[in-house]
């Protein structure tokens, strides 16, 4: 067990840093030629797409891993089920896609509609549920390095660039699908679409698909309010900041991901369970304070390296997101390890719409007046929010220690500014790494037998 879970660890990390790193790089080399007007261009196009690409998967892939992730005799046949359904969801929403865009001249909209081919192809649910996460981390390797490949190609490209660009990150979504299906058959899990019982798929996808709109929704309100009361320029500051600030994301909830079949198991013993929950929030709170404090350290330093001095005024976006790295980790652990095992989608959806509502109203607001500033103030107030109103439905406690690291870790990323970026990211390392090595709850999630101690 303990062995297992190192691995399955060590392996979505990697993806997770892959899929967060190496995209930032890419982005950069290519944003430097687009510069803020055109990436915001290309980041409005795929703010379009993602509304009916979460259409298209809604309750998928959380219906998948609980199905993946159990020990039911027919587990073959509902999972092949749900394969023929999401082939006959990705086709619905490319017609509903291509129906919406045809007012748009714009190649840089047609062109996202690959991305439904990769939505029919998706099966990194079941790998995540078989607890297979070095599949999903090759596949996320293949599609990264296709795309750091071209970037380099593309990047003396003239004015197509913004369209080369765009089909080649939808591309590379479906080179990625296609690894995962290649190294899911090596390991001999093969399942075959299923189309009858649609009606059926339908049903109990809706379960989960009703908080996951929503929070999808929630999630890319700052940028479409941008889209609509902002000049161009600003959705490129933004969409700078929140690739910069998503690390941490990536890194928090790959941690919740490896958890989740373990939570799904465990939920019918509610000592367990809740013993298991609170030690996982607590590492989840620890992790994100440590990366809070280390991108408050180093993001004008990268954002100068990689985008240039154009988008310096990014710098202050991603200052004021950096809370979000203590929020979400509540937040992301709290919705995919209690919620999800537990079934309590209803009460995920209503504190996510009222969540929604506090971030519209602070958008309307703020971003015609303060651009990807007020759209980073409504984001995080409106996950102050949801943090608040999820704690009411459960007993689980913070560590004193827990509530230390969320304090400090902050503050050091902040004092040690001062210093030159060698000096003051070496000290936050070997800072950051003797505040989780002395912590029991971040040892539980390599070593699961560790259940004391944990104040």
């Amino acid at each position: 067990m303990k062995h297992r879970r190192i691995r399955a660890l060590a392996a979505e990390i990697i993806r997770r840093g892959i899929e967060m790193i190496l995209p930032m790089i890419t982005a950069g080399l290519i944003a430097a030629k687009l510069g803020p007007a055109s990436q915001g261009r290309l980041s409005a196009a795929v703010t379009m797409v993602s509304y009916f690409v979460i259409i298209c998967q809604a309750g998928i892939r959380e219906l998948g891993i609980c199905i993946a992730a159990s020990d039911c005799q027919t587990k073959e046949q509902k999972l092949s089920g749900l394969l023929g359904f999401q082939i006959c969801s990705a086709l619905v929403s490319a017609v509903l896609y291509l129906s919406v865009i045809s007012f748009r001249r714009e190649h840089v909209y047609l062109i996202q509609t690959v991305r439904f081919l990769a939505c029919a192809l998706n099966v990194s649910w079941l790998a995540e549920g078989m607890e297979e996460f070095g599949i999903n981390a090759f596949g996320c390797l293949v599609q990264r390095l296709f795309c750091c490949i071209f970037a380099l190609c593309l990047s003396g490209l003239g004015r197509n660039l913004l369209n080369a660009w765009a089909l080649v990150t939808a591309c590379g979504e479906v080179l990625r699908q296609l690894a995962v299906h290649v190294s899911l058959k090596r390991k001999g899990i093969c399942i075959s679409p299923v189309f009858s019982d649609i009606a059926c798929w339908l049903h109990d996808t809706m379960r989960f698909a009703g908080p996951l709109l929503a929070m999808h929704v929630f999630s890319m309100a700052d940028r479409t309010f941008l889209v609509m009361l902002a000049v161009p320029e600003e959705g490129g500051y933004y969409a700078c900041a929140d690739r910069m600030v998503h690390i941490p994301f990536g890194l928090i909830s790959g941690t919740a991901a490896v958890l989740l079949p373990e939570m799904i198991r465990s939920s019918d013993d509610a000592e367990l369970f809740h013993r298991n929950m609170e030690l996982a929030l607590r590492a989840c709170l620890e992790l994100g304070a440590v990366l809070c404090g280390a991108v408050i350290l180093i993001a004008e330093d990268v954002i100068r390296l990689l985008y240039g001095s154009a988008y310096l005024p990014a710098c202050g976006v991603i200052l004021l997101l950096c809370p979000l790295c203590i929020l979400k980790a509540y937040t992301v652990c709290f919705r995919n390890l209690y919620l999800i095992p537990k079934g309590m989608q209803a009460y995920d959806l209503k504190t996510i719409c009222i969540a929604m509502a506090v971030n519209a109203s602070c958008d309307l607001i703020l971003v015609p007046r303060l651009g990807a500033a007020g759209a980073a103030a409504g984001t995080v107030l409106s996950e102050l929010t949801l943090a608040l109103l999820y704690p009411r439905c459960t007993g689980l406690r913070f560590g004193r220690r827990t509530c230390l690291m969320i304090c400090v870790c902050p503050a050091a990323g902040i004092l040690l500014k001062s210093m030159s970026i060698f000096a003051g990211l070496s000290i936050y390392i070997l800072f950051s790494l003797a505040m989780l090595y002395g912590s029991p709850a971040v040892r539980s999630l390599v070593i699961p037998e560790v259940r004391d101690g944990t104040e």
